[in-house]
């Protein structure tokens, strides 16, 4: 099986976007952002995901990464800067932190009221300077390097709002069965009813904390690694990332029937497929419950 799937694979995926309301002039910077050709090109290793929040006050989310195209993706993001609320300068400086290709550079958006974009550096464990990376990053909200946590550190964010820097992401990749993991209950129920996968007999996640620049925690999310690599691994994980959301505790609107809608009607063929490659709880710094969002993307 090569990395490729059909573009229409990848046009189909957008649909959740426009079912979520997103019309002709949003998509207008935004499909040439992600270039649907060059996406499907090496869809199959996850290049592209509609991140679809299933509270009823949703607004639409997607992220885009820079696998098979480094260089090309760092300059498409810099054309579309001013959409992106990115200042140019401040974008120069956070790209100027990791070389491309080293690691994985991730853009999440975002298309509510206000817009947020968030930049990643993402894949850390294959980074060559992983505790660098995240010390500059901090660097820029003028937050310290910062310490260890459970599991590997996975990815470093920043959440920037019209031009303003408003949050730090800190993602570590764990190991459900096997780190020792502060949880507020609500987490602590999600990690417990995550299933265990059956072809790696894992229930791997991912722990990410959302920090405001002084430091303080704005909240903190769970996010299921699914590990779905084929079409019945996939109708499996479906129905259990149903299952996981509806026993969550959290408001559930449209989107998830849209999502469900989407796999249950896919039509290019058997060997691509889409599938909710992460699940996340999202809690408040208080730990209580607030959103649950699931992470789609083609195989």
């Amino acid at each position: 099986m090569t990395d490729a799937v059909p573009v229409d694979a990848v046009h189909g995926l957008l649909t959740l976007l426009r079912a979520q309301g997103v019309g002709d002039d949003l998509m207008a910077w935004l499909e040439p952002l992600i270039e649907p050709a060059t996406a499907a090109r090496v869809m199959r290793r996850f290049k592209l995901d509609v991140s679809v929040d299933l509270s009823p006050d949703a607004a639409p989310r997607m992220s885009l990464n820079d696998t098979g195209e480094p260089g090309a993706f760092r300059a498409r993001v810099e054309a579309a800067a001013p959409h992106l609320g990115l200042p140019a300068p401040w974008l120069a400086a956070f790209f100027a932190l990791s070389a491309p290709g080293d690691g994985q550079t991730t853009l999440g958006l975002k298309l509510g009221a206000p817009r947020r974009a968030t930049l990643y550096f993402e894949e850390l464990t294959e980074h060559s300077d992983p505790d660098g990376c995240r010390a500059g990053v901090r660097a820029m909200l003028g937050l310290p390097p910062g310490g260890d946590g459970p599991g590997l550190l996975g990815a470093v964010g920043v959440d920037v709002e019209a031009g303003a820097t408003v949050a730090l992401k800190e993602y570590r990749v764990v190991d459900l069965d096997e780190d020792v993991l502060d949880l507020a209950p609500a987490l602590r129920a999600w990690a417990d009813s995550v299933p265990t996968h059956a072809r790696t007999g894992r229930r791997r996640a991912i722990l990410a904390d959302r920090i405001d620049p002084a430091g303080g925690l704005l909240g903190r999310k769970l996010l299921w690694m699914t590990e779905a690599r084929t079409p019945a691994e996939a109708t499996t994980t479906w129905r259990q990332a149903s299952d996981l959301v509806r026993g969550a505790g959290v408001p559930v609107g449209p989107n998830l029937a849209r999502a469900l809608r989407l796999a249950r009607g896919w039509r290019w063929s058997a060997s691509c497929f889409p599938y909710p490659d992460l699940v996340s709880l999202d809690v408040g710094p208080d730990g209580a419950p607030r959103r649950a969002i699931l992470y789609v993307s083609v195989k």
